[in-house]
């Protein structure tokens, strides 16, 4: 009996694109060696936020957040999962991390193009949990400040969470306007 597939029209399924383009050059013949890369793409990720926000929050911080996360059945269940693709959920949330420690204003630039890339490609993937991803990449300048002990002046830290947020919308309205042409 054969088998039919049709596009699925309401998202744009750049997961799609990418894997199989990544067993096309890499000449992979299993769908397991797919669902590893994918799980070891979250690990990676969940990796590098715990060592930014133990830089940012502290060690207690972090440890809780990689403990919550790696125990959670959700996101263990989802790691291998080629189309959600769960490392782009917190892609964006990792660049803005990075952004919140970095002072030069070339760097910063090229976070927020980072950011609203991530958030790009995440939309192009499918748009669930968009707004929690996107809320996610700007709380670190709404928390953070409540861990320095200097207690700064949080009026930067919400300019640029609002900067944050523009990014994102920047990469959610490109991915529609590619949508849209569908």
């Amino acid at each position: 009996e054969l088998l039919y597939f049709f596009p699925y029209k309401s998202q744009y399924g750049a997961q799609g694109v990418i894997y199989s383009k990544v067993q096309q050059v890499f000449a992979i013949s299993r769908i397991e060696s797919l669902q590893y890369l994918s799980s070891i793409s979250l690990a990676a990720v969940l990796f590098a936020l715990f060592v930014v926000y133990r830089e940012i929050y502290g060690s207690r911080f972090s440890f809780i957040f990689l403990l919550s996360l790696a125990g959670s059945p959700w996101i263990v269940a989802f790691a291998r999962n080629l189309y959600w693709s769960a490392f782009l959920w917190f892609l964006p949330a990792f660049f803005a991390a990075v952004l919140y420690l970095t002072k030069a204003k070339l760097n910063r630039l090229l976070l927020f193009a980072a950011i609203s890339f991530s958030v790009f490609l995440k939309s192009l993937c499918g748009y669930e949990y968009l707004s929690t991803i996107v809320i996610f990449a700007c709380s670190v300048f709404v928390i953070a400040p409540y861990f320095d002990s200097a207690q700064p002046d949080p009026r930067a830290d919400l300019r640029t969470a609002f900067l944050v947020l523009c990014a994102c919308v920047a990469g959610f309205i490109f991915a529609l306007l590619i949508h849209a042409n569908m």
